[in-house]
């Protein structure tokens, strides 16, 4: 999958594959940090309201109870 985002980012900018540059790649890789991920519904919450499904917090942010 992140082959054919690679391609589409790049189609999308107009450059050939085989001219990108490394400049291409860093834009990339931002972009992909900065893109939103899509949220996947649990198996649980399918038939609920999406407005009462929580939504999960950060990612490496565990607090821990102790």
């Amino acid at each position: 999958m992140d082959l054919l985002r690679w391609w589409r980012f790049l189609w999308v900018l107009g450059i050939e594959w085989d001219r990108a540059t490394s400049e291409d790649a860093r834009d990339f890789m931002l972009w992909m940090k900065l893109a939103d991920k899509p949220v996947r519904v649990h198996w649980r919450h399918r038939s609920k309201d999406p407005s009462d499904i929580p939504r999960p917090g950060p990612i490496g942010r565990h607090h821990r109870p102790w």
